[in-house]
């Protein structure tokens, strides 16, 4: 009896491993990344990894406005009411993104931050979440290679950041989205009907603009290389959260 139990119970474990295997461990929804995450210690992590990604005169805010900022997004958004019904195909990506910045000498610095997305398999789409609403995407569920490549504090961290884009509470990130796309399609019916103009630059007219000396050829080969390098680092960091033919699932 012992031995035949014993046989069942390691078939069962066997079955269940190869059902992790093949299908990945259960996935962790935003909701849920946050309950099992959220500490001072933590908020503290998530916004040094934030702060990190910019140049300290492009910081808007304090440390210490920032954390108090995020302590609140996090209670807001853990606020929400799930919703009963899921959308199913729909998850939060994140990825490892690189900028280039050529400094002094024509040396170059490569920046690293993280961005997130909707992944939307039924549309085979991703967009930016910054224009989301919290709760139509709170109980979706983050991609698991994010997480198992970048680590949940950095995803979180990517999440987040986006996500505070109108501002850290719920009732005024709604009001200032609103008023943003209020604007936006003003703006586009002005272009429509001719009552705004628009005219293009190339990046010697905008340097002139910007009141910056001509590019010289050496820093215009510098900057289509790093362009190329830059398109590569990405396109390499796609492939390694959405699989090798990821370009042939998305539209976009």
């Amino acid at each position: 009896m012992k031995r035949c139990i014993m046989y069942h119970y390691a078939y069962d474990s066997e079955i269940k491993v190869m059902i992790r295997l093949k299908w990945g461990l259960k996935k962790v929804t935003l909701r849920e990344a946050l309950e099992k995450n959220y500490s001072d210690a933590i908020v503290k992590e998530i916004v040094k990894i934030r702060r990190s990604w910019f140049q300290d005169d492009l910081l808007l805010l304090s440390e210490s406005e920032e954390i108090e900022g995020t302590k609140k997004e996090v209670q807001e958004l853990l606020k929400l009411k799930k919703k009963n019904k899921s959308e199913k195909g729909k998850s939060i990506a994140v990825v490892k993104r690189f900028d280039a910045h050529v400094m002094e000498q024509l040396n170059t610095v490569w920046k690293t931050y993280y961005d997130a997305y909707i992944v939307d398999v039924n549309e085979g789409t991703f967009y930016g979440i910054e224009d989301m609403d919290w709760n139509d995407i709170i109980d979706y569920p983050i991609n698991e290679k994010s997480i198992q490549i970048y680590g949940t504090v950095s995803c979180l961290a990517s999440i987040l950041y986006c996500l505070s884009w109108y501002g850290y509470e719920y009732k005024t990130s709604n009001e200032n989205r609103e008023k943003f796309f209020e604007k936006l399609l003003k703006s586009t019916e002005e272009l429509e009907s001719g009552k705004q103009e628009t005219y293009e630059l190339d990046i010697d007219q905008l340097r002139e603009e910007l009141g910056l000396e001509k590019e010289t050829e050496n820093e215009k080969k510098l900057r289509e290389e790093n362009f190329q390098k830059m398109c590569e680092k990405n396109d390499k960091e796609n492939r390694k959260i959405f699989g090798e033919d990821y370009s042939s699932i998305f539209k976009n």
